[in-house]
């Protein structure tokens, strides 16, 4: 009997002890799930650091930049004339058109003075309302009278006078026979200096 007893004597086996030990063997795997989650995190605000930090930078840059052209700016703008110099600078050349006599005034009084046989084929203003004429005359006691004219005359002082040659005056007609041709004048050039009268600026 005992001998049948101990064949049918049952065994114990602990299911629970290895699925205890099946679950222990998945840990490992959520872990390592865990561990990259944690790295990604980390990576993530590492790179965004990095990259805000990087724009700062550009942001720095550009501002210093921006800077340096505002000094730049300022450096020609205290170097460069005032604006009531620039007015006066601009105001300058009427100033100037002014200071010299009226052309048609200073023609007038000129052809006046001129001789009937002689013409003027020049004329230029000087500083001090100092006139320069070049005119050809047909004979030097035309040149006499105009010096004489001048001396005597209230708009105009004769300074000097100089370049006395004879020329042959411009021909108009060059197909005119040659008893038509004209005949050598005597150009000269003289110095005047005009008395321009008041409001009588050009």
């Amino acid at each position: 009997m005992s001998a049948g007893v101990q064949k049918l004597q049952s065994i114990e086996i602990n299911l629970l002890q290895m699925r205890h030990e099946e679950q222990a063997g998945t840990s490992p795997i959520l872990r390592y799930v865990f561990m990259t989650a944690i790295v990604l995190v980390v990576g993530g605000m590492g790179w965004m650091y990095t990259s805000a930090k990087s724009e700062i930078k550009n942001t720095n840059k550009a501002l210093e930049q921006v800077n340096l052209q505002i000094k730049e700016s300022q450096t020609k703008i205290a170097s460069s004339p005032s604006a009531g110099a620039v007015a006066d600078f601009v105001a300058l050349p009427k100033q100037l058109i002014a200071s010299k006599p009226l052309a048609t005034d200073v023609l007038d009084k000129l052809s006046a003075l001129m001789p009937l046989t002689s013409n003027l084929t020049a004329l230029s203003f000087g500083d001090g309302n100092k006139v320069k004429i070049t005119g050809n005359f047909a004979t030097s006691e035309d040149i006499i009278t105009f010096m004489q004219a001048t001396k005597a005359s209230s708009s105009f002082t004769l300074i000097s006078s100089s370049g006395m040659n004879k020329v042959i005056s411009s021909q108009e007609d060059k197909n005119a026979a040659v008893a038509e041709q004209p005949l050598p004048v005597i150009q000269a050039t003289f110095e005047l200096q005009y008395k321009s009268e008041p409001n009588k600026k050009g």
